[in-house]
């Protein structure tokens, strides 16, 4: 697993970007590969993604061109928690920098 990127957003929460929003591709990418921004996470939001990751119907996770998360910190890590190897993303063809 990658550390932490906290360079881009301080840890702070990144932009709530939805897929289609910005140019970009739906994959499936390893969940070691994903690289989270935001260190604050919320309880319910966190009990929420798991229930949808338990039934396998969860919006795909927002990544910049590094696989940095700008969307979907709760959802990797109920993914993480889970034992899952592969997430869906929407990749994004832009830089967190450059959406902030």
């Amino acid at each position: 697993m990658r550390a932490i990127d906290l360079t881009a957003t301080q840890g702070k929460e990144p932009p709530q970007v939805k897929p289609g929003q910005y140019p970009g591709e739906y994959l499936e990418l390893a969940v070691k590969d994903l690289v989270p921004v935001q260190k604050v996470r919320h309880a319910y939001k966190t009990i929420d993604a798991n229930k949808k990751i338990k039934k396998g119907k969860y919006t795909p996770i927002v990544v910049d061109r590094d696989n940095r998360i700008v969307n979907g910190h709760h959802r990797y890590d109920a993914l993480k928690n889970a034992g899952h190897h592969r997430a869906k993303v929407y990749k994004l063809e832009k830089d967190i920098e450059e959406i902030i």
